[in-house]
């Protein structure tokens, strides 16, 4: 089976650039024993068998319209997660936009490509992915309750590449089954969107396979076809709750209980990393090793020393010890009162003798 380039696509009409491949309402990922390497070349054997994906719209003064720049994006899994692959044609690659380089940086206001991957368990979370012709890359967990809220301090631990020829440049994407919140039964239909923000040469466009929106769920596309036991993955966090204690010497700790249960039968040498991020301030991070045994629930506490009172990002990852495979990640956010100091004083009646007892409240 020959693999048409982006290049070939490109020149199939004047009008419309491709041809409707999908309705707007469903996309198809396929299974891939061999996974592919994630270096951005699309060369793999795999990718042949990836249906392309190529209705990209734009919103013009409301209106839907086609957009006027070439996207094909593609979708393959594995027992271990998805890859997306998205070729983005570009005549004007010596103007391409690509400024951003730190990690969770504002790289949608460069060139970029943009995933939102919704696994059907929770309505009111998804995932969010972006590259730009740099490689640099953001993630997001982000939740919508009454507000969309983002939570970039969430590690999704995605791998990317990039790859640049003289009027094209593609993304290779690898989104863990790990890094999501999914249960061991299978679910067969997802949602997901792909985005793609063009800055090239002045002109700027926000296209993307639902109708030209980005975060607006109910328009997300059905991707269908992943059929995955997900057991593998799945250690239940049962309870994850945060106390603050206080030292003689003043300094604040955070004491946080995690209970886990073991729902598959395999017995598991496990790493556990916790992050503890303040909104300003030096992150830090703590690990402790353990086995879990089959079917077994286990209490853990930690102990991370902050600071001082303030907002906290706490990111948790269980991985494999050996291999360093992950099996979970969990980020949780919380506002952590300060101490306060104070003085007690007890005074004996009809006793001239009082005594002083420093303390703090929160």
């Amino acid at each position: 089976m020959k693999k048409h380039s982006l290049l070939n696509l490109m020149h199939i009409s004047s009008i419309f650039i491709f041809s409707a491949v999908y309705s707007a309402a469903n996309v198809e990922i396929i299974r891939t024993d061999i996974p592919p390497y994630i270096d951005g070349l699309l060369n793999d054997a795999c990718w042949t068998k990836a249906k392309p994906v190529t209705d990209f719209f734009y919103k013009d003064s409301g209106v839907v319209k086609p957009s006027k720049f070439p996207t094909r994006a593609q979708f393959l899994y594995d027992e271990t997660g998805i890859f997306v692959a998205i070729e983005c044609g570009e005549e004007q690659m010596n103007s391409i936009v690509a400024q951003t380089r730190e990690k969770d940086g504002r790289v949608w206001e460069d060139d970029c490509v943009e995933v939102f991957l919704h696994p059907p368990i929770d309505l009111l979370r998804y995932y969010h992915f972006i590259v730009n012709p740099a490689g640099s890359t953001y993630d997001a967990l982000c939740l919508f309750e009454v507000t969309l809220e983002r939570r970039p301090k969430w590690e999704g631990n995605f791998e990317s590449a990039v790859s640049r020829t003289a009027n094209s440049w593609t993304v290779e994407m690898y989104i863990p089954f790990a890094s999501l919140s999914l249960e061991p039964k299978g679910y067969k239909n997802w949602k997901i969107n792909i985005g793609r923000e063009h800055k090239a040469g002045g002109l700027h466009e926000n296209s993307s396979l639902a109708n030209g929106v980005f975060h607006d769920q109910k328009q997300f596309l059905t991707l269908k076809g992943i059929e995955q036991d997900f057991s593998p993955f799945y250690i239940t966090l049962k309870k994850f709750s945060i106390g603050t204690v206080l030292a003689g010497s003043g300094q604040m700790s955070a004491m946080l209980n995690i209970d886990l249960s073991e729902r598959a039968d395999i017995e598991r040498n496990l790493r556990i990393m916790l992050d503890i991020i303040p909104a300003q301030g030096t992150p830090a991070s703590k690990t402790m090793d353990m086995v879990l045994k089959p079917k077994e629930e286990k209490s853990v506490r930690f102990k991370g020393e902050i600071s001082k009172g303030g907002q906290y990002d706490f990111n948790l990852f269980i991985t494999d010890k050996n291999t360093r495979r992950q099996y979970l990640s969990y980020s949780h956010k919380e506002e952590i009162k300060a101490f306060t100091p104070m003085e007690i004083i007890i005074k004996k009646q009809h006793c001239v003798m009082e005594r002083k007892f420093p303390c703090y409240y929160q």
